[in-house]
């Protein structure tokens, strides 16, 4: 037996794989951990676990080892397999939820190609997971609302509630094999793809067979008595039956066939051999009113006309010209005559091919026609007009107006009902002092028109682009005409193009467009566009004359231009005069202007003194508003909207409004901010401790005795040169890194900096905040206030929260605060 058991093996179990697929990786690999030990005949409780754990490999082991309870002791009455067992599937088990297992099951559907029994299984799979109190039950309801086959759909339904699991499975592997067999009857030659064998040729194989029968003589006649440049050889004034050629037969012809060849000798020769088919080349063939023609290289085309034929006037390139009706043909042909009148006459022609590659054959000639070119131009007959290839004939007696122009421009029709084959325009002749009666058909009834609409732009629609003009104007009659269109099916008739795709269910405008397309969602319409020319709408307001109206000018008073336009948005002016005239700083400085009597309060106004000014009770200097007290924590919680930094926020302030040290409240409000503070650079590093390296002691683990003897004057002169190098080489690098002494001390808040960023909106600093324990150098100790975890960072990674801040251990106390603060 030991022999065979050591051929039986068990894979490890992965327990750093995918996190998602853990607990299926383990059920599978249980699994086949049972049919080992059956297979090896294992009954013992405490060799089953052993061998669990030796298959299981050393990352299930570290597991298995670090659960509780499950290392227990061989007892009577235990089972110490099974109890591993539990433990494991406890710890590899999903945290399954059955509303979202089941979920999941109704979502499972049978694809077109998959199999029925592989859809059984995994509906069996998945059932097992939601609990059902009656499995098959369940997934019959899923197989007759997601299966592939309708058929056995209609079975299941017919039987009713009489069906069982294994009777459904029956039918559909019943009709799967029927609808398989009917594929095979239907294309009877599908089921023989694979046995089809090509027969491969290769191009040597000629060659080689041609040189088991070279012939050493001739080769224009193939006599091997002569050489080819014998004079009396019979192939001299021959002609080659394949090329055309003179000078050999066509048994020894060795010129390749060209694209382009000579169609009289090839109908001669073809003619000969009786395998001319005139079949395919029929005149009178009906039924191709396409507008395009595909010409092949090699294709040869029959024209013919009949006497006596009536002429149409048409229009070629601009130049009249009078031209046949001929059905036979699909082509445009002009004799060589006609086409110097229309060079004489300045014709407008493109794409001229002189000797196109094109065939064309008389009817009941064996002779192919001369063209001398070909070109493209427009044919008009009357109000149609139709872009065309002509073709030059020399010695032509007739111009032919080929089937498929005809067709196009509407002189020739074709078939049982066609009643007209010409069509003969005539100018209509000038009427002078005649009276014309209009018959009318007063039974109709015109068009009611129930009311008229108008609009006036306001300044801000008339800068609108004409897209929005338009647009806007389809919005505003909607909704001007409410009463009349709101219910009912309507259109909307405009003569501006874009607005058919702009109101259109695909489109994406810009974001005032999309609000006016959002207002009218609530109707039911259809956008028609009609041009200009037959939707006359714009008359009215281009013949009304707007009056300029006149721009309103600002007041001359340039002190009442900086007040209004300075001031911040989110303080009203009445506020600002108000608290003016209560603020006693302000009070101050008015008495050291008017008096000259300054307060020791104000005395850092007294410095601007010159550029101090008051207007209407509010104070400024120069151009900006010097805020009063009660308002400068709004102006600068509006400075500081949208986090800008300590720079930019100055540069808001200082281009409206002033007081004292505003620029240190300013950086103050900025520092306190907890975002700002996330975002911003860390703390300067310490200055570096620089150490000599000539003659330096080593400090080592090992003992050592301590260097007595004297230095010498050269030491010393070395040691203090190499002193004052270090020293510049330090100041050199603390400057490079503006480097200077921690100011952390024990008790500060700090921020400690985020070493692993996720993404790039990952914050510079961690937002928890932390206590300075103990500060040596440039190493710092902090406690988690949290978590109360100790760490060691250097100040670098460190940021000091400013401003004041308390830490909150329950949030009761955060409310009672927040209580307080409103009270």
């Amino acid at each position: 037996v030991a022999p065979k058991m050591s051929l039986l093996s068990l894979e490890k179990f992965d327990c750093n794989g995918e996190s998602t697929s853990v607990g299926a990786r383990w059920e599978r690999w249980k699994r086949a951990l049972f049919i080992y030990l059956e297979a090896s005949n294992i009954d013992k409780d405490i060799k089953k676990r052993a061998s669990l754990l030796h298959f299981g490999g050393l990352d299930l082991q570290e597991v298995f080892y670090n659960i509780p309870g499950a290392n227990v002791e061989p007892t009577e009455g235990e089972d110490v397999f099974e109890i591993a067992i539990s433990k494991l599937d406890a710890y590899f088990a999903p945290k399954q939820s059955k509303v979202y297992e089941r979920h999941t099951f109704r979502l499972l559907k049978q694809e077109p190609d998959e199999k029925f029994e592989k859809f059984v299984v995994r509906l069996r799979k998945q059932a097992d997971k939601c609990q059902f109190a009656d499995r098959d039950e369940n997934i019959i309801d899923q197989i007759t609302e997601k299966c592939f086959l309708p058929e056995l759909r209609k079975k299941i339904l017919r039987i009713g509630d009489e069906i069982t699991l294994e009777r459904v499975i029956t039918e559909a592997n019943t009709l799967e094999v029927v609808n398989k067999q009917l594929e095979e009857f239907k294309n009877p030659l599908k089921s023989n793809e694979n046995q089809e064998v090509n027969r491969m040729d290769s191009k040597f194989k000629r060659d080689f067979d041609k040189s088991k029968n070279v012939r050493h003589g001739c080769g224009r006649c193939g006599n091997p008595r002569h050489a080819g440049n014998d004079e009396k050889c019979p192939a001299r004034d021959k002609e080659c039956l394949k090329c055309g050629l003179k000078g050999h037969f066509r048994q020894y012809c060795r010129t390749k066939r060209t694209v382009k060849r000579k169609v009289e000798r090839e109908y001669r020769h073809e003619q000969k051999k009786g395998r001319f088919d005139r079949e395919k080349n029929e005149v009178n063939e009906v039924g191709d009113s396409s507008n395009k023609t595909v010409h092949r290289e090699g294709d040869t085309e029959y024209v013919f006309h009949i006497d006596d034929d009536v002429e149409i006037n048409c229009t070629i390139g601009g130049v009249q010209t009078k031209m046949l009706i001929d059905s036979g043909c699909k082509q445009n042909l002009i004799t060589e005559k006609t086409w110097e009148i229309l060079k004489k006459n300045k014709v407008s022609v493109y794409n001229q091919l002189p000797n196109p590659n094109v065939t064309f054959m008389a009817y009941g000639s064996s002779t192919p026609l001369k063209i001398k070119g070909s070109f493209e131009a427009q044919i008009k007959v009357g109000l149609r007009s139709e872009n065309s290839t002509f073709y030059v004939v020399i010695d032509g007696t007739r111009n032919l107006l080929g089937k498929t122009s005809a067709i196009a421009l509407g002189v020739l029709k074709i078939g049982l009902n066609a009643e007209v084959n010409q069509v003969d325009f005539q100018i209509f002749p000038k009427f002078k002092d005649v009276l014309i009666h209009l018959p009318i058909d007063h039974s109709i009834p015109p068009p009611r028109i129930i009311a008229y609409g108008h609009k006036t732009l306001t300044d801000c629609e008339r800068r609108y682009c004409q897209t929005e003009k338009e647009a806007l104007a389809l919005v505003w009659a909607v909704e001007h005409f409410h009463i009349f269109l709101y219910g009912k099916r309507f259109e909307l008739i405009t003569d501006h193009k874009p607005l058919e795709v702009i109101f259109g269910p695909k489109s994406k405008p810009c974001a005032r467009i999309e609000r006016w397309v959002m207002r009218l969602q609530s109707y039911d319409y259809k956008i028609v566009y009609q041009p200009g020319k037959t939707n006359i709408a714009d008359s009215l307001s281009r013949l009304s004359k707007n009056a300029e109206k006149s721009r309103i000018k600002l007041e001359d008073n340039h002190i009442c231009q900086i007040v209004e336009f300075v001031r911040p948005r989110a303080v009203s002016l009445k506020e600002i005069i108000d608290s003016s005239m209560e603020d006693k700083e302000i009070l101050n400085v008015k008495e050291g202007l008017y008096r000259n009597i300054w307060n020791d309060d104000v005395k850092l106004y007294k410095i601007f003194q010159n550029e101090l000014c008051f207007h209407e009770g509010i104070l400024l200097r120069g151009m900006r508003i010097v805020v009063p007290s009660a308002l400068r924590k709004r102006v600068l919680d509006a400075a500081h909207e949208g986090h800008p930094g300590i720079v930019s926020m100055k540069a808001r302030l200082r281009t409206k409004v002033w007081w004292p040290r505003c620029d240190k409240e300013a950086e103050n409000i900025v520092k306190a901010c907890k975002g700002c503070t996330l975002v911003s650079a860390p703390c300067p590093p310490t200055p570096m401790k620089r150490q000599l390296f000539y003659k330096r002691k080593f400090r080592d683990k090992l003992p050592m005795v301590n260097d007595t003897m004297e230095r010498t004057a050269q030491d010393t002169e070395v040691k203090d040169r190499d002193q004052e190098r270090k020293q510049m080489g330090k100041e050199n690098g603390d400057r490079k890194r503006k480097a200077g002494e921690c100011d952390l001390m024990p008790g500060d808040k700090v921020y400690i900096k985020n070493m692993n960023k996720e993404n790039k909106l990952s914050l510079d600093y961690n937002p928890e905040t932390h206590t300075v324990e103990n500060t040596k150098g440039g190493d710092i100790t902090v406690r988690n206030d949290e978590t109360g975890q100790i760490r060691r960072r250097n100040v670098v990674h460190l940021k000091k929260v400013q401003g004041e801040w308390s830490v909150c251990q329950d949030r009761n106390e955060i409310n009672n605060e927040e209580i307080n603060v409103e009270t």
